[in-house]
């Protein structure tokens, strides 16, 4: 019989399953070439969707407060990736995945750097003009990338 943390886990284990099975890239492509900074061990899907994280918390629960809502850009079993307007100044957070039962992990930062975004939500690559940049460019947005590695659910 399993125990309720166990259930927990295989309830978490099914939300990123399902989350990675149903979305895809914009592109339609399940790859993509990405800065070696980032150190992508795992294919990573595209996650374009408000989430929430709380920062600076990791061992503790937030108030209700703390949450912020983010924009999500991708996503994989160990890890996901959201844009900030300024640059980090956490190591830790807590991300809130919404669902029938939401899902809350605790992550670390591994990762961060300025990007552009365009209307669509799509990282512009200034060595790799996209289709469509010429009309998207005027809308593009300065953003931090955070890409944050997966501790523990919570």
């Amino acid at each position: 019989m399993a125990d309720s943390g166990q259930d927990a886990d295989a309830a978490f284990f099914n939300l990123m399953h399902h989350f990675l099975a149903t979305t895809q890239k914009g592109d339609g492509q399940v790859g993509r070439d990405e800065p070696e900074a980032e150190q992508r061990y795992e294919s990573r899907r595209a996650f374009r969707l408000i989430q929430q994280i709380a920062t600076g918390y990791c061992w503790e629960a937030p108030p209700e407060s703390a949450w912020i809502d983010v924009c999500c850009h991708d996503l994989t079993k160990g890890g996901f990736s959201f844009f900030l307007d300024e640059k980090p100044t956490f190591e830790r957070l807590l991300a809130r995945f919404r669902s029938a039962e939401p899902i809350s992990v605790a992550a670390r930062v591994h990762y961060w750097r300025p990007v552009l975004v365009d209307g669509w939500g799509c990282v512009i690559e200034p060595s790799r003009p996209s289709v469509g940049a010429i009309s998207t460019v005027h809308q593009a947005k300065s953003k931090f990338l955070i890409g944050c590695q997966f501790l523990r659910r919570f």
